[in-house]
């Protein structure tokens, strides 16, 4: 069971460094796009890179402190959220998904942990109360269940009278 365990781990670990490598590249030609000095250096801070360390055709990005685990992390917390979000997702109407993507969308464009998306949150939660989604297995189980004791409870009654 702990070699179980420890091989998940080391999968999940190899998953997440290659995906951070990944981010880390698309950051780099992203960056390698933009030509003009005034729009690399703008992209520059607003990412965080320290641009007196990474050059354009440098191979690696370099970062300020601290930042590139803040990013990493971010990325993983939005993976992770979007992962369930797509679990939940799986079991509901198209109408009732769509109204949900909406409501994930506006919630990013307000600014996941701003403020102003809280508020968002806290007033969609009074107006819309959330539902429990029933899946149609679970509602034929529970229609088999009671057509069987609808049976046996008739059974019984011509039985014993």
């Amino acid at each position: 069971m702990e070699n179980l365990d420890a091989s998940n781990n080391v999968i999940t670990s190899t998953y997440q460094r290659t995906s951070d490598s990944k981010v880390i590249e698309l950051i780099y030609l992203q960056r390698r796009v933009l030509e003009s000095t005034k729009i690399g250096e703008e992209f520059d801070r607003q990412w965080g890179i320290d641009s007196s360390a990474s050059d354009t055709y440098d191979d690696q990005v370099q970062f300020q402190p601290h930042v590139q685990d803040k990013l990493l992390a971010t990325v993983d917390n939005v993976t992770s959220m979007a992962k369930s979000n797509i679990e939940m997702l799986k079991f509901v109407s198209d109408k009732l998904a769509g109204i949900e993507i909406i409501h994930l969308f506006i919630v990013d464009l307000l600014g996941r942990t701003t403020a102003t998306a809280k508020i968002f949150e806290q007033i969609n939660k009074e107006d819309f109360k959330r539902t429990r989604v029933v899946t149609m297995f679970s509602k034929f189980i529970a229609g088999a269940i009671l057509i069987l004791m609808n049976v046996l409870f008739a059974y019984y009654s011509v039985l014993f009278g």
